[in-house]
């Protein structure tokens, strides 16, 4: 009897990078000599690996851009020449103002990268699908930068720990998530964290800070025992007219206040779980909840 299972679909990511131009944004665009088509860069997931990390570790491969993500546009879905389907996540990203593709080297899988004005891009592309995520580009891409708010990662059980509850550490599985979240926060350009004072917030953050050397804001008005709305209110204020890319983390039960002071709406997550808002000008813009961001894909 014939097997019935389908075949897995493939997962991969990519990134519409871009910058300013002289009369419009400009864009990267990739040439494959395998499929002698251009396209954006994209590759498919290494193990373990949630599509963020994918999507900035791919265009570093293929372009020689350390690109920080921005929105995320929609998935693209077909089928390949296996038969598989193939589902592609892409986000906006942009590189540091002084990058520059001269660390491409011309190989098997990717020969030519080359910065495009939009409406060049739009003809020279290969594929319509392509086309349509071009068209998707708004000013939230163009003029919005990230905040995130993370849920901590899953700490000791109340019962099991019998010291201060600021001082209960993180469980076996919530440093795991924990390291998971660096390439995630890396992915978004995090150069700035601020975190409830209690040890479980501050060791879900310390990871990332210590690998990028980013400084770690401890705020007493974060923390279960002593949150403060005076506090939340003056910290999103701050946060939502800061143009750096801000990561604050806190608690379960500390989310909904924060949420509010930000003007967002209230939104479940799972321990290690974050938030994506999109600010400019002191509004937000949108928000995401990226899947499998708190463990891989």
């Amino acid at each position: 009897m014939m097997s019935t299972n389908p075949l897995p679909t493939v997962k991969a990511a990519g990134c519409l990078v871009w910058r300013h131009g002289s009369d419009e944004p400009e864009v990267v665009v990739v040439h494959r000599p395998r499929w002698d088509d251009w396209s954006f860069p994209k590759g498919k997931l290494d193990a373990g690996e949630t599509t963020i990390e994918a999507a900035a570790r791919e265009v570093a491969e293929e372009t020689g851009l350390r690109v920080r993500l921005g929105p995320r546009l929609h998935d693209d879905h077909y089928t390949i020449s296996s038969g598989q389907q193939k589902v592609v996540s892409y986000w906006v990203a942009k590189p540091p103002p002084d990058a520059n593709l001269a660390r491409f080297e011309p190989n098997s899988e990717i020969d030519d990268v080359r910065w495009m004005p939009v409406s060049q891009a739009r003809e020279q592309l290969s594929y319509p699908r392509d086309v349509e995520l071009l068209d998707e580009l708004t000013v939230t891409a163009f003029e919005s930068s990230v905040l995130l708010v993370v849920r901590h990662a899953e700490a000791r059980k109340r019962r099991t720990w019998r010291g201060d509850d600021t001082e209960r550490p993180l469980a076996a599985e919530g440093m795991r998530t924990a390291a998971r979240l660096v390439p995630v926060l890396a992915a978004y350009g995090v150069t700035r964290v601020v975190t409830s004072s209690s040890a479980r917030c501050v060791d879900t953050m310390l990871p990332y800070a210590n690998a990028f050397g980013v400084k770690v804001r401890l705020m007493p008005g974060l923390s279960e025992e002593k949150v403060s709305d005076k506090v939340l209110a003056r910290l999103a204020n701050k946060a939502l007219h800061s143009r750096k890319r801000i990561a604050i983390c806190t608690h379960r039960p500390v989310l909904p206040r924060l949420c509010s002071a930000l003007g967002i709406t209230d939104t479940p997550l799972a321990p290690g779980g974050l938030l994506v808002l999109h600010r400019a000008a002191g509004k937000v813009l949108s928000v995401e909840k990226p899947e499998g961001a708190d463990q891989p894909e």
